[in-house]
């Protein structure tokens, strides 16, 4: 049923997700193979520890909670320390007249399914900072100050608090009128096709969800706007009937 749901959006589009999440999985048990014959060193712990103290990145500290709840008074917890602020963003660009989300096929290690439908961008400020020594985090530069785009909501939310001592996010929607290079893991999507990838299990992943409550016009009804006022309110519900997604490597 899930599949049928998808093939509604697109299928040559699931087909190719589904391609692609078969090979990220075959090179990872190609890297498993390879680190224990021991072509692939591990991470020493020396090195783990270093991060861990310079702060750059995060660190794991005890937290003892009083509270005055009659069920639970008292308990201790470690807790997740990265003093920065990440960013969780998605990049609007419209065709013919029709707003579409460019969304990321990304793959996390807690995934249940491998691949989850991402925001443009999720990363943390270590991540796009490159302190890590990993790849530049890709569209970071839509989303930076004094880049050549209209913001549509820019605001600070909290992470989650029971595992990140005081961590925020800054959610950002953003419209480009730039020609878009279209990397292989992403896809244009219109918010019609989003809102029904949302109803499948293990297809949008949190982060997607958190930005895309704060595109202001997603709460709005057909009888709020003025038809053909030219507003990005309006260029919205034009999205509604179905379209094929603007995909990369998504219809190999």
């Amino acid at each position: 049923m899930a599949q049928q749901l998808w093939d509604s959006v697109n299928e040559e589009s699931a087909a190719a997700l589904a391609a692609d999440e078969q090979a990220t999985l075959d090179e990872a048990d190609r890297r498993d193979d390879e680190l224990e014959r021991g072509v692939v060193q591990p991470v020493s712990h020396e090195e783990i520890m270093a991060a861990l103290r310079n702060r750059r990145f995060f660190s794991v500290e005890g937290l003892r909670v009083r509270t005055d709840r009659p069920w639970v008074s008292e308990w201790a917890q470690p807790i997740i320390v990265q003093p920065e602020i990440g960013v969780l963003g998605i990049l609007v660009k419209r065709f013919d007249g029709v707003p579409h989300c460019l969304m990321q096929a990304k793959m996390e290690p807690g995934n249940i399914n491998g691949l989850q439908m991402s925001p443009t961008v999720q990363a943390t400020r270590s991540n796009y900072m490159k302190v890590h020594g990993g790849a530049a985090t890709k569209y970071m530069e839509y989303f930076r100050p004094g880049s050549r785009r209209r913001v549509l909501f820019d605001g600070l939310q909290s992470e989650q608090g029971s595992w990140f001592l005081h961590k925020r996010n800054r959610n950002i929607v953003v419209e480009t009128d730039d020609d878009v290079p279209l990397d292989e893991d992403f896809c244009w999507l219109t918010l019609d096709q989003i809102r029904r990838l949302l109803r499948l299990d293990h297809m949008v992943n949190m982060d997607s969800r958190t930005v895309l409550a704060c595109v202001p016009p997603a709460l709005a009804r057909p009888d709020d706007r003025t038809d053909g006022d030219g507003s990005f309110v309006e260029a919205v519900h034009r999205s509604r009937p179905r379209s094929s997604p603007r995909c990369g490597g998504w219809d190999r």
